[in-house]
């Protein structure tokens, strides 16, 4: 059964069989200590809360993250060998009977659709703006397969890490009521900020976008580090 979780801010993830609670029922309110705590959606959290976000599963709708694999029964004989269910060993079973495998130091998710059985499968790829993304994911899968050298998973490289923990870093202290002058005070330690220059200093300019990104990542853009980076 597909578990899907409505959430205002998790509606593009599927609950993990192994790893979360059932919070799919319906509700319109959490009592609380505080008293009424309201709900958007059909669930609380896509996972459970108390447990570690760097060890927790999540696994991704299709739509959501291009990396993600849709594998099927192939319609032709493949030329020469083939890959098939019982090739795959999945770690990891997700609700939504999608699974995570571990292969050759590579971490894949991989969907069906279909029963495959033991009949050599074929990939499915989806045309929308981010088909180039999802292509990478069955080079690297393919390669990964046939124990050839695979490509890198270049999504998060390390200049947007970097960026990304820094934009966090100023969001955080911007919803805590500080200003864009002393939070770039913090975030630019190497550089004089007066209240004279701060109007026409580059450091300002730089702080507000890190705080506007960040605020953009929170409210849901996070879902854009599934997708390789792209020029604007």
């Amino acid at each position: 059964m597909r578990q899907i979780s409505r959430g205002s801010f998790c509606g593009e993830t599927a609950t993990t069989a192994a790893n979360t609670r059932n919070y799919s029922k319906p509700a319109t309110s959490l009592q609380t200590k505080q008293g009424l705590c309201l709900i958007t959606g059909g669930c609380l959290f896509a996972t459970d809360p108390a447990l570690n976000a760097l060890t927790t599963v999540i696994s991704w709708t299709l739509t959501a993250d291009p990396f993600k694999l849709l594998l099927a029964p192939s319609p032709a004989s493949p030329a020469g060998r083939g890959v098939t269910s019982e090739t795959i060993s999945p770690t990891h079973l997700s609700a939504d009977e999608s699974i995570r495998l571990a292969a050759n130091g590579q971490m894949f998710d991989i969907a069906f659709h279909g029963e495959a059985g033991d009949a050599p499968l074929a990939a499915l790829v989806i045309l929308d703006d981010i088909t180039p993304d999802r292509l990478q994911a069955i080079d690297r899968f393919w390669s990964t397969m046939w124990r050839r050298k695979t490509a890198p998973d270049d999504r998060l490289t390390t200049p947007r890490r970097q960026r990304m923990r820094t934009m966090l870093r100023a969001v955080d202290a911007h919803y805590a009521g500080e200003t864009y002058r002393a939070i770039g005070e913090i975030l630019f330690l190497g550089y004089q900020i007066d209240a004279q220059s701060w109007v026409g200093n580059s450091v300002r300019e730089t702080t507000i976008r890190l705080v506007r990104d960040g605020v953009k990542l929170v409210e849901g853009g996070y879902r854009s580090l599934l997708r390789r980076p792209r020029r604007s």
